[in-house]
């Protein structure tokens, strides 16, 4: 079944945000288990959050956890509210967001469609170099049981941030032309997200029997519903929410399927 026409929105995946209760540097060992190379990104101390970085072609997956429980207890920013409330149930795979370079006007758009854009953050980072980089965030009021995704608008072009990157030797040689394909939620009832969806980014659904999915830019988001034989989707309702679970990259992991901190890449 078909709905809407494709995406008139000009929006790229930045980032993957997966929460996790150790220190960041946690994944980035693991990673170097696993033969990849993940660095520490640094802490944001005003949220009281720290991350690291596993970093693709064009986006990145971000292993993100508290720093200081104090702070990001009282923190305002949705993201670190729904870090600290998602730890609750588990570690594993929790946000997506879009990058932009007109965030005020992306605003306004989705108010539009009568969503209801929150505030704009202003966000900064100090990288372990010392270096404090700049963004601005927009997030949306949440109107389900699966949030919305956030958007991002960074100081620095995507050009200038990708050579400082591989001058900083932050970059997997073997990751440089590899892409996140889609995105996977466990969800109770694949219509309710992905209309919602649909409707915010303007882009068309496909539905089968125990999944839906839409496409924004070169991602594929899908939403699956339990299903007999597949036990993931309901294990992940059961123990977590309903919530990402699972990653599938282009080209896939040499190494086939990796299990990370409650979720799986492939």
């Amino acid at each position: 079944m078909k709905e809407r026409k494709d995406t008139d929105m000009n929006l790229t995946l930045d980032h993957i945000v997966h929460f996790i209760k150790d220190n960041p540097s946690k994944a980035v060992d693991e990673l170097q288990r696993q033969g990849f190379k993940a660095v520490v990104g640094g802490s944001h101390e005003q949220w009281g959050s720290y991350n690291s970085l596993l970093y693709l072609h064009s986006s990145y997956i971000e292993f993100l956890a508290v720093e200081e429980e104090s702070i990001a207890a009282r923190s305002n920013n949705p993201l670190i509210s729904q870090l600290v409330s998602d730890l609750s149930d588990g570690e594993g795979i929790g946000q997506l967001c879009f990058r932009t370079d007109a965030i005020e006007e992306l605003s306004k758009s989705f108010q539009t469609k009568g969503f209801e854009p929150l505030p704009i953050f202003n966000g900064s980072r100090k990288r372990k170099d010392g270096v404090t980089i700049h963004w601005k965030m927009l997030f949306l009021k949440n109107t389900g049981d699966v949030p919305f995704p956030f958007f991002i608008q960074w100081e620095q072009d995507d050009e200038c941030r990708y050579a400082e990157f591989k001058e900083q030797g932050l970059l997997d040689e073997k990751l440089l032309e590899t892409k996140v394909d889609s995105l996977y939620f466990a969800v109770e009832n694949k219509q309710v997200p992905t209309e919602a969806w649909a409707k915010l980014f303007n882009v068309a659904v496909e539905i089968d029997s125990n999944e839906a999915r839409i496409r924004v830019g070169e991602l594929n988001i899908i939403f699956k519903e339990p299903s007999e034989g597949n036990t993931l989707v309901a294990d992940t309702l059961s123990n977590r929410r309903e919530c990402p679970f699972a990653v599938k990259l282009h080209p896939p992991l040499n190494n086939g399927e990796l299990h990370l901190f409650g979720s799986f890449y492939c």
